[in-house]
């Protein structure tokens, strides 16, 4: 399960690079999302968005990660794609 949420994280995160920066940027589980210079808020938002949709069509499950929940974690789901990987796959559990 975990190297199917990291793949369709990774895809997002590659698709949305190639519309707006370089295409050849590395994408591993230390891939910085939140304080990265290439996204600003919009564009976290919008990853998040097709990544929830992408989780939906894949696994069934309507989930929202960007939450309160989300939010108020001491350590933010959103920092890298592993943690973020880690977020989806327990609120999927969750659900």
């Amino acid at each position: 399960m975990k190297e199917k949420i990291t793949e369709l994280l990774s895809q997002n995160i590659r698709e949305y690079l190639e519309e707006i920066e370089d295409s050849q940027i590395e994408i591993n589980d230390d891939f910085v999302i939140l304080g990265n210079h290439l996204f600003d808020s919009f564009d976290i938002v919008a990853i998040l968005s097709t990544f929830e949709a992408d989780l939906n069509d894949e696994y069934g499950v309507n989930i929202t990660l960007s939450n309160e929940k989300a939010m108020s974690i001491k350590n933010s789901p959103y920092l890298n794609v592993n943690s973020l990987v880690k977020y989806a796959m327990m609120v999927i559990d969750e659900n």
